[in-house]
């Protein structure tokens, strides 16, 4: 048996069986309660790897987006960073994002208009929690992910 996860609190599943489900029902096999499901953490980690990758083309390294001082290169009050070559037109800094101080994470994003609304939203949001909805996806009917990413990361349209 392959295990999914190895914490006797958590129901193991048997990864062989997939995709004979699959086939089967051309849906996902059933979960056990508690357990995400596959497409759930594909959809996550997908998210989360196109963010660290637009990161890695904005020279913003993963380990630092936990320092909550910490300002975006962009930022005329910062250390303000030139726009590499290789630098798509998507993630090319705003005029917002030049003049107003802001935290790095919000440069990840592939769609100026949303990286300008977050700026400028940010004295009136918890940074937290919207990042937590962003990323977050509950396994439910009505619970559908807020952000998937499906192609090339700095693309608005993937």
């Amino acid at each position: 048996m392959d295990p999914l996860c190895n914490d006797d609190s958590i129901p193991v599943m048997e990864l062989s069986k997939m995709p004979q489900q699959l086939e089967e029902t051309d849906t996902e096999p059933s979960q056990p309660e508690g357990v995400p499901s596959v497409t759930t953490i594909l959809i996550q980690l997908n998210v989360f790897n196109a963010l660290a990758h637009n990161g890695a083309i904005l020279g913003i390294p993963s380990e630092t987006l936990c320092n909550k001082a910490l300002l975006s290169l962009f930022d005329s009050t910062g250390p303000l960073s030139p726009v590499s070559e290789r630098c798509p037109v998507s993630l090319y800094p705003t005029t917002i994002q030049k003049t107003v101080p802001h935290h790095p994470w919000i440069d990840l994003f592939p769609i100026p208009q949303m990286r300008d609304n977050f700026i400028l939203a940010s004295n009136s949001i918890n940074e937290e929690e919207l990042g937590t909805d962003i990323v977050s996806i509950r396994d439910s009917a009505d619970e559908k992910p807020t952000l998937i990413v499906w192609g090339n990361p700095s693309d608005p349209q993937a």
